[in-house]
């Protein structure tokens, strides 16, 4: 596997927590599932994953990188042989974040795609457990479908919109902009 791979899941969208909030099962079980679906590059078995103490996810034999995300009805899975990072957002306004996100990144800040962008580069960075502090996240110089590259060429991302959601994947940048995606909605819904 030469290139990085994402799956898409249908989630049930019924369960809700003690608030009302919709609930997604967890990112290890979606990483489980497309582990399911792909054999190991160690071998003809599929990825055993593992997470480190920040949550950083990696398969125990063949170390290629895992990320997961949910946002809405669907569930995100992500692996490369790189660090990899995902992230997935209903579209929507979110003044507050952008705010925070245009003052760390120094960039302007005004659309879920860029939050997505950067949410993906600072999980394939390792860094999801804690927030970034200024200077230390830099983004794509475009929010457009498709890949774009860090200002720094450090990443490239890939960013997708379709009607109710848009998400991002974040590679180190070097070798060729392709990508798998497994659309898998249609499937049963892990639950």
């Amino acid at each position: 596997m030469a290139h990085p791979r994402v799956w898409i899941f249908a989630v049930p969208s019924t369960r809700v927590d003690d608030l009302g909030r919709e609930r997604a099962p967890s990112g290890l079980r979606a990483l489980t599932r497309a582990a399911s679906l792909s054999l190991c590059s160690s071998g003809p078995h599929p990825c055993v994953i593992e997470r480190d103490r920040f949550g950083v996810s990696s398969c125990a034999r063949c170390r290629d990188s895992w990320s997961a995300t949910h946002s809405g009805g669907v569930v995100l899975a992500a692996r490369s042989r790189s660090p990899v990072g995902v992230d997935a957002e209903v579209p929507r306004s979110r003044p507050a974040a952008f705010r925070f996100l245009t003052r760390v990144t120094g960039a302007s800040v005004v659309s879920i795609e860029q939050w997505t962008q950067a949410e993906a580069i600072w999980k394939a960075r390792g860094q999801a457990h804690r927030r970034p502090r200024p200077g230390e996240l830099v983004m794509p110089e475009s929010y457009e479908n498709g890949w774009n590259s860090t200002a720094d060429s450090a990443w490239r991302v890939f960013t997708h919109r379709e009607r109710g959601l848009v998400w991002s994947i974040a590679v180190p940048n070097g070798g060729r902009r392709t990508l798998e995606v497994y659309d898998l909605r249609g499937a049963p819904a892990i639950g």
